[in-house]
């Protein structure tokens, strides 16, 4: 039975702070409710938003420096392969494994009438069909249907699958469950209109064979929660829903403005925010909390700044609520934000909730002065938010002394300059009572979030023009305390000339201690071979080695995908204990413009003079290289490389993507492996032998090295392979 559900659902975030660059003032009449679509966590990626964080950095220190996509034959095929298709994405699938879509669109397509002004070829979407593929690659089923358009309705200018799947959400049926959300233009003024049909594979059909939505939602999907496990083995979902709406008229507006007023209008737009929890029977889920929030009172830029986020700690599921108490201006009347003051009395209001079962319940209440930069005459206006710098993690449990259950937070302010278009940003923590307690960075152009390490204080790079030249401020967020910083020009020694650094830097483990890794901003050539080099410092920013990778011939420029996971030894090739690199470059070719590679290379070594490639991948038959997307958390690690075929005129399926698993050279011994009777010993989680020691997961992974010994009693129970001197061993802890 197909259910239409007309409550006004809620609005949450994406997967990771925006830049805190501000563009341009808000402008709340075009608030894009799509940009907070939920998406799979897209945690480390060429096309991921650290990265993309990093390259609006970089471009800020290199303007002329274009951020790209190295060439043999390849060594590894890919191990599965999708499309050509109209989409393809990733999904969250069931216990965390990663499924996979793929989609297919048909259109009408409405030619180009110059005569009438219009000047482009216009698509309607008519139809959709997407084919769902588990961890294996193997079909799991299909969705297909016709576009229904409401009589007021021009086109949908936005569609999709939302990327995750679901039993026993919607119903109590144990049928897999899956959300399409569009986004259509109206005929009528206003806003645009959102919905989310909810198909189940398998479900029911039409007579015309398409499948039919068990449940049609006016709103998007913008957050998909897990919860703790639930007792009857059920997933545990809570899915926030999203819809942009337009508040009853009153007989006065906020602060006194007539009704129908401009200023009535701004006031009156707003989001709805509705939590809700799994369906205990075919009614449907059910709503747990719903927020209502003036469009005009969102934190930080007011168009990307999250205000809504869920995060879970020591097992526990919390939702964060973040806006102004009133309006972020004072009133005003002109469309044209000629007449714009920020308002001086405001706070931006943090709620904490936690989440259990199908009560919500409020923990913490926090009020931060939003007050105007008096030290920038120029600015119109200063913009607070949380969650502009680390996201989630701008929410601390732990770090600063406060008591047991309560938050401090690590707020953002903008200022924003409408005479030179620019902005700077300033960043402080403050604790669960509103009080500051660190001012870390002000007037910067952008930061950055370092990596954490077990040990370690959370650290965070501040990017600042300091003399004419940029400078990076390593620091550490508990104490406050500055690890180390460097301008963008690295002095390797007095007696060298300082090397450019790129902001691509992240730092990794080694030993008692940790090394950062900074990408360098040219490429050195060695026998017409291009070399694009990392730079490695010790934990105080004093100079440790130079990693030089090869990439062949003809470089115009490159760029190195680099973290905490992609520096660890093995994540890419177990052959032995050299580190590689991920990395893509674009070239120039005899005859073409240009071409962009990616590749997988060990750096230039006593062992490999010249470097050596292990996995080259270029422009082909598929068409060009679109995107890279490395998975490298938990057991199933894998490189996604995304192809585009263009064909503009026709608008046919032209995305292909290639899958390939991680390592590329596993681990060999595990089908095979015997206890040894020489120097290899295991005695419980005890590991002995003459010489070096290795660890590895079952899927061939290194976890664990060591010298003669190691203790493997922090390992997660389960199976390992242990490797000394030649010998196996498959140990259980």
């Amino acid at each position: 039975m197909k259910r239409i559900f007309t409550i006004s659902l809620g609005l949450a975030i994406l997967s990771s702070a925006s830049l805190s660059i501000l563009a341009a003032p808000p402008a709340v009449q075009s608030f894009d409710l799509t940009r907070f679509q939920y998406k799979a966590k897209n945690t480390a990626a060429f096309k991921g938003e650290r990265v993309e964080r990093i390259n609006r950095i970089n471009s800020l220190m290199y303007p002329l420096q274009t951020p790209a996509f190295a060439a043999e034959e390849p060594e590894y095929q890919p191990n599965v392969s999708f499309g050509p298709a109209n989409n393809i994405g990733d999904l969250d699938g069931p216990n965390g494994e990663p499924w996979y879509y793929t989609a297919f669109y048909e259109y009408e397509v409405i030619p180009a009438d110059y005569d009438n002004g219009i000047w482009f070829d216009d698509y309607i979407l008519r139809s959709f069909r997407y084919d769902i593929y588990d961890t294996e690659a193997n079909l799991v089923g299909s969705i297909k249907d016709i576009m229904r358009y409401e009589e007021d309705e021009e086109r949908a200018v936005y569609y999709d699958l939302t990327p995750f799947v679901s039993r026993n959400f919607f119903n109590t049926s144990d049928d897999i469950e899956l959300g399409v959300g569009f986004g259509v233009n109206s005929r009528t003024p206003g806003n645009n209109h959102y919905r989310t049909l909810i198909y189940s594979i398998g479900g029911p059909k039409d007579a015309n064979g398409n499948d039919e939505p068990i449940m049609v939602f006016p709103e998007l999907i913008s957050d998909v929660a897990e919860g703790p496990a639930s007792a009857d083995g059920r997933d545990n979902f809570y899915i926030a829903f999203s819809n942009d709406v337009i508040l009853p008229e009153e007989e006065e507006g906020a602060d006194g403005s007539e009704p129908d007023s401009y200023w009535d209008y701004l006031t009156r737009q707003a989001l709805t925010v509705n939590i809700m929890g799994r369906a205990e029977n075919n009614e449907g889920p059910s709503l747990i909390h719903t927020q209502t929030i003036p469009l005009i009172n969102l934190p930080g830029d007011q168009e990307g700044s999250p205000f809504m986020f869920n995060l879970n700690h020591d097992g526990k599921l919390y939702y964060l609520f973040n806006y102004l108490q009133k309006p972020l201006w004072e009133r005003y009347d002109d469309p044209f934000l000629s007449d714009m003051v920020q308002r001086p009395d405001n706070n931006l209001q943090i709620f904490l909730y936690s989440i259990e079962g199908k009560s919500m319940n409020l923990l913490q209440t926090t009020l931060i002065p939003t007050i105007k930069d008096a030290d920038d005459p120029g600015a119109i206006a200063s913009f607070y938010s949380v969650g502009d710098m680390r996201y989630k993690e701008d929410v601390v449990f732990e770090g600063f002394g406060q008591p047991e259950g309560k938050a401090d937070f690590y707020i953002t302010r903008i200022n924003y300059t409408p005479s030179s278009d620019s902005s700077t940003s300033s960043f402080y923590a403050y604790d669960y009572e509103g009080k500051k307690l660190r001012t870390y960075a002000e007037y910067c152009n952008s930061t950055l979030a370092i990596s954490d390490l077990p040990g370690f204080e959370p650290q965070q790079m501040f990017v600042q023009v300091i003399g004419g030249a940029y400078q990076m401020t390593f620091i550490d967020l508990y104490s406050g305390n500055e690890a180390f910083a460097t301008s963008n020009y690295y002095s390797i020694s007095d007696l060298d000339e300082p090397e450019y650094i790129m902001a691509n830097v992240d730092r990794t483990p080694v030993g008692d201690s940790y090394k950062y890794a900074f990408e360098m901003t040219y490429p050195v050539e060695i026998d017409e071979d291009s070399m694009l080099r990392v730079l490695w410092t010790n934990a105080d920013g004093s100079f440790d080695h130079i990693d030089m990778v090869n990439v062949g011939e003809g470089v115009f420029y490159g760029q190195f995908y680099l973290s905490k996971e992609s520096l660890e030894p093995g994540i890419f090739n177990n052959d032995d204990d050299q580190r590689e690199y991920l990395y893509m470059v674009k070239r120039g070719v005899p005859g073409n413009d240009t071409t962009e590679d990616v590749g997988i290379g060990q750096p230039v070594s006593d062992l490999n003079p010249e470097g050596k490639t292990l996995l080259s991948v270029a422009a082909g038959e598929k068409g060009s290289l679109y995107g890279i997307v490395p998975y490298l958390y938990g057991e199933n690690k894998h490189l996604n490389i995304y192809f585009f075929q263009e064909n503009s005129k026709t608008n046919q399926a032209g995305l292909s993507m290639d899958i390939y698993n991680l390592p590329l050279k596993p681990f060999t011994g595990i089908s095979s492996v015997e206890n040894g009777n020489n120097s290899l010993r295991v005695n419980g989680s005890e590991v002995s032998a003459a010489g070096l020691i290795s660890v590895y997961s079952p899927s061939g992974a290194l976890i664990a090295k060591g010298n003669r010994h190691l203790n493997l009693s922090d390992l997660p129970k389960g199976f390992y392979i242990v490797e000394a001197d030649g010998e196996c061993a498959k140990i259980r802890l």
